[in-house]
């Protein structure tokens, strides 16, 4: 850590200057410049909620059908996780956002301790209106911001391949018939 990224206006080095000239003691003033550089809420030690890993093993689903998704979300902060709603959503692009489909399921998470992780799976109903075509299924961590985190933009994971949304292809494989004589009607 530099001293410019303690320090990043001229007011922090004078309140620094002054701090020696008026302790006589180096200490007291680091521990002074500590407080200022990370005064307390400023995002130094929070919760930092991730999805670590997102999968199917469904490759194709019908709209209106359903898809059983495994998430797993991991809080690497350092400060244990309150309460938090993770949402899904269907995505052409493997990105979070902008025009996804959205799952009407979410996942909720009672709590997540410095480094724990909460793994489920969850069933998602494809909405019926659902536009044929190849999706992501993604996943965010916090979606309603209820938990104070210190990176707010690491909360989202897509699943590595994407599922097909289509309609069944049905294949008529064969036809077969018994012959039966109707008594006034001929036959040929």
């Amino acid at each position: 850590m530099s001293l410019g990224s303690l320090f990043p206006n001229p007011k922090s080095l004078i309140r620094t200057l002054h701090c020696e000239s008026r302790f006589r003691s180096v200490l007291p003033c680091l521990v002074l410049v500590f407080l200022l550089a990370f005064p307390a809420g400023s995002g130094a030690q929070s919760p930092d909620l991730i999805i670590s890993a997102i999968s199917t093993t469904t490759t194709a689903v019908a709209p209106a059908g359903s898809v059983t998704l495994s998430s797993s979300a991991k809080n690497v902060g350092t400060l244990s996780s309150p309460s938090f709603v993770i949402a899904f959503h269907l995505s052409s692009d493997s990105v979070y956002g902008g025009s996804d489909i959205a799952f009407t399921t979410t996942r909720s998470v009672a709590s997540l301790g410095v480094g724990a992780t909460s793994t489920a799976s969850t069933t998602l109903t494809v909405p019926p209106t659902t536009p044929l075509g190849s999706y992501f299924i993604c996943g965010f961590a916090d979606s309603q911001s209820s938990v104070g985190e210190s990176s707010e933009t690491n909360n989202t994971r897509c699943t590595a391949s994407s599922i097909q949304v289509s309609r069944p292809d049905l294949v008529m494989a064969g036809v077969s018939t018994t012959a039966t004589r109707v008594r006034g009607s001929g036959v040929g």
